[in-house]
């Protein structure tokens, strides 16, 4: 009787340390998630603004030829 008394409260107690690990594990995994979310928001919102940088960089490269070819016409280069 006395070790079948020990062995449940052992096996409780050991619920009761599985239960705690569980709750804050759940939390961790919870703000895990909620921090994924948010830094593919600011990934999704840093690619968008490289495209608008790259759209950019390729009007200043063309701008710059058209320049380049107008300066090379006048010296007949």
């Amino acid at each position: 009787m006395i070790e079948e008394n020990k062995t449940t409260i052992l096996l409780s107690q050991k619920i009761e340390n599985l239960l705690l690990k569980f709750h804050e594990l759940k939390s961790q995994n919870e703000n895990l998630t909620a921090e994924l979310s948010s830094l593919r928001s600011e990934n999704e919102a840093k690619e968008i603004k490289i495209e608008e940088l790259e759209n950019e960089l390729k009007a200043k490269e063309l701008e710059t030829k058209e320049l380049l070819s107008k300066i090379e016409a006048v010296f007949n280069i």
